[in-house]
């Protein structure tokens, strides 16, 4: 239970700073996998709002595309948009 907590908040407090996005997501994805081994279920949409959140003003236009689509974005996708802007 305490890493749970610890990979928990480690996951919401995450932003970009300097790192790449591919940096930055191969983060939360790694949290994310971590989660998963300790039993906790995580979903694609929890970790797509942890990269729109963390990334920062600069991405606001992509974040918005990303946000508002019909069908929400799997991780890798909003990964790959994000790569793209």
């Amino acid at each position: 239970m305490p890493r749970t907590i610890q990979l928990n908040n480690q996951l919401q407090s995450m932003k970009k700073c300097t790192n790449s996005i591919s940096d930055f997501a191969g983060k939360i994805k790694h949290i994310g996998d971590s989660l998963l081994a300790t039993g906790e279920e995580i979903k694609d949409y929890d970790l797509v709002m942890c990269l729109v959140n963390g990334v920062g003003h600069d991405f606001d236009a992509i974040v918005v595309v990303i946000t508002t689509q019909q069908k929400f974005m799997s991780f890798e996708d909003a990964w790959f948009a994000l790569t793209m802007h």
